[in-house]
């Protein structure tokens, strides 16, 4: 019988140990695992925290972001001087009485047209016609008087003649002839009183004849009555100063406007200007008018100091009415189809730069995106556009004029920085 080989018998740790070794294994895995995840968190966390950072942080704004521009146009510039002014007829008179008394009527209205000589008011004659009786009376008194004194005179030469013939016969003394020479030259001397004083009678006549003529106020124009002061009835005094009854104007189809011009403006009117206004009636119709006259008179009111310029317009349709205000605009001078820029343009100036003390110019991004300055000839502006001539700039030429808010932002921060 064969015998059996005795079976090889493996022994093992028991269960208990086996499964602490294993849970320390596990445990060591999982913790280099976990450590290998907070890691790998913390990068990830450190390089989206560098990449926001880095999105975030502030990078310079480049130029053309921090100016705003404008471009070289063509076009017309007109120079134009703006005044206030009131409309008037180009010839008005005041029409006023010589004398005092009271009106008893009145011959015409407003706007009502008269001719040379026509009778505008009247006044009470009755007292003017009796003076003008007394002076009548007084010269035919003097006339009486007159010829007394020379009735007079005669007797005293036929008496000085009798006396003298007398005188040579020894009959009549000396003394009486000289008595006789005295009543004759007396009476030559009475004759030129008399004739003096008629002739003073005689002035006072047509003084009375003329006060009683202007009794009756006449139109010294053919015109229209554009003002009346006076009512029948109404008692007026001229003796210190002559009211004003009447205002005749000679013909409003012609009127003219009185412009105050400021005296900052004055050197740029001339005579022969052309002009327009417009007036509060029709505020959407412009009135063509020329400048011509310029006066020297300055009128100061409140310290501003202003000059009178009188324009003269065409009223056919009789649609402009004296006294209105007119908003009037001079055309001193103009330059047509000629290039032009805005006037902010020759005002900025970028920070930092300086400016050219000596003569205009303005600033441009050259084609590297860096400043340059360029020099201009002005000519003329209207206060938003300037003329300019030469060839340095062309039509369509971007000229810097402003920062934006952005440039104006990096540049305050910039500053800030002391950068």
């Amino acid at each position: 019988m064969a015998a059996v080989a005795p079976r090889a018998h493996h022994t093992s740790a028991p269960p208990g140990k086996r499964s602490l070794d294993e849970l320390v294994k596990s445990e060591l895995r999982r913790g280099r695992r976990r450590r290998w995840t907070i890691a790998a968190v913390v990068i990830a966390s450190l390089g989206g925290v560098g990449y926001l950072s880095y999105r975030a942080w502030p990078r310079p704004l480049p130029l053309h972001e921090r100016f705003r521009s404008d471009e070289v146009t063509r076009g017309a510039i007109v120079r134009i001087v703006s005044a206030n002014g009131r409309l008037e007829a180009r010839s008005t008179v005041e029409v006023g009485p010589r004398s005092s008394g009271r009106i008893e009527s009145v011959e015409v209205n407003f706007d009502e047209h008269v001719t040379r000589d026509q009778v505008l008011a009247i006044f009470d004659k009755d007292s003017l016609e009796a003076q003008v009786k007394q002076s009548e009376a007084s010269v035919r008194v003097a006339r009486a008087a007159l010829k007394a004194s020379r009735l007079e005179s005669d007797k005293a030469k036929r008496e000085l003649k009798r006396s003298e013939q007398l005188h040579r016969r020894g009959v009549e003394s000396s003394s009486a002839l000289d008595q006789a020479r005295a009543l004759a030259d007396s009476g030559r001397i009475n004759i030129q009183s008399a004739r003096a004083q008629l002739e003073l009678q005689r002035a006072a006549l047509e003084l009375s004849r003329v006060a009683l003529g202007d009794a009756e106020i006449r139109a010294p124009i053919d015109g229209v009555v554009i003002e009346r002061n006076v009512e029948p009835g109404q008692t007026v005094a001229a003796s210190l100063q002559t009211p004003t009854l009447f205002v005749i104007a000679e013909d409003l189809t012609r009127m003219r406007v009185m412009a105050a011009i400021d005296e900052a403006d004055v050197g740029e009117v001339k005579v022969g200007q052309e002009a327009s206004f417009t007036v509060d009636a029709y505020p959407d119709e412009r009135f063509t008018a020329r400048v011509t006259e310029l006066r020297s008179a300055p009128q100061i009111v409140q310290n501003v100091v202003t000059y009178e310029a009188v324009l003269e317009v065409e009223n056919p349709d009789l649609s402009l009415k004296p006294g209105m205000t007119a908003s009037v605009k001079i055309v001193t001078a103009q330059e047509e189809d000629t290039l032009m820029l805005p006037n902010a343009a020759l005002r900025f100036t970028p920070p930092g730069a300086e400016r050219h003390p000596s003569h205009p110019h303005v600033w441009q991004l050259d084609e590297e995106g860096q400043l340059e300055h360029v020099l201009v000839e002005t000519v003329l502006t209207d206060g938003i556009h300037t003329a300019i001539h030469g060839d340095r700039l062309e039509l369509g030429d971007p000229v810097l004029v402003d920062l934006t808010s952005e440039g104006r932002k990096a540049y305050e921060k910039q500053k800030r920085r002391g950068g």
